[in-house]
């Protein structure tokens, strides 16, 4: 299990979208501080403002191997929606933002397999006390003041809203997990695994896909749906069964082919 850290920060969706899209390539990223000062992108924002936004994004989003970059950017760049690309954005966010990881792995997950769809502030209370109990090595070792903490609190639902997993109304969290696409779920093989043939009893056993609630039943129904499409090939032999992606190894050459582009 990897370290948590606090998730004290917004999403800050649009100024992502707006300082990725800017880039053309992974090595342009040494050129958004002087786009930050001269005005190039966050023009709205005070340069302050401007620099802990981008300090954020940069972890979140342009610390990956150059190739996931690249096909982030491309993503970004191209004329899907921009309820689309957020669904990709949400891939790269909860691989660092491990706090909203483990709350959705560790918590939500189950809950949502048994129907709940509505949470509660004793959710969140839960949720922390099982933290502050059974993970206490994971969690910083720095204690969190009486505001910190309730600013914590906010995020676990804000960034799910804000990603369009659902909305906070009246004090509670109404969990609307969005339709997926096959071709969501085949970027994340692509963002997760290296090899082109992955064993089939080795993807249903990865803690990932709980991440994003996908079930068994449904990561399946996803791939059969991705199959039809020709994104991926499933074969079975014996005992074995195992897919392979298509487009080969290249997560930057399968981001073009959905994107007809």
């Amino acid at each position: 299990m990897k370290n948590l850290k606090w998730l004290t920060i917004s999403s800050w969706i649009d100024e992502t979208i707006e300082v990725i899209s800017k880039l053309e390539t992974f090595e342009d990223i040494s050129k958004i501080p002087n786009w930050i000062q001269d005005g190039t992108v966050l023009e709205s924002k005070k340069i302050s403002s401007a620099e802990r936004m981008y300090s954020a994004i940069k972890a979140r989003f342009l610390t990956y191997a150059e190739s996931k970059v690249n096909a982030l950017i491309h993503l970004l760049k191209s004329n899907i929606s921009k309820d689309t690309k957020t669904s990709y954005l949400f891939i790269y966010f909860l691989e660092e933002e491990t706090l909203a990881q483990f709350y959705l792995e560790g918590y939500v997950y189950e809950n949502y397999l048994e129907g709940q769809s509505i949470y509660t502030k004793r959710d969140i209370e839960y949720f922390f006390n099982l933290l502050k109990s059974e993970y206490k090595n994971y969690i910083p070792k720095e204690e969190l003041t009486e505001s910190s903490e309730a600013k914590v609190k906010n995020q676990l639902w804000k960034f799910l809203e804000d990603f369009g997993w659902g909305e906070k109304k009246d004090e509670k969290f109404y969990l609307r997990k969005p339709t997926l696409s096959p071709e969501w779920l085949v970027f994340i093989l692509y963002f997760y695994f290296d090899e082109m043939t992955i064993s089939l009893d080795s993807l249903y056993n990865k803690d990932i896909f709980k991440r994003f609630l996908i079930s068994r039943d449904e990561l399946m129904y996803l791939l059969l749906q991705a199959k039809q499409k020709k994104y991926i090939q499933m074969e079975e032999m014996g005992n074995i069964r195992r897919l392979i992606k298509v487009s080969g190894g290249d997560i930057l050459e399968y981001a073009r082919s959905i994107t007809n582009s």
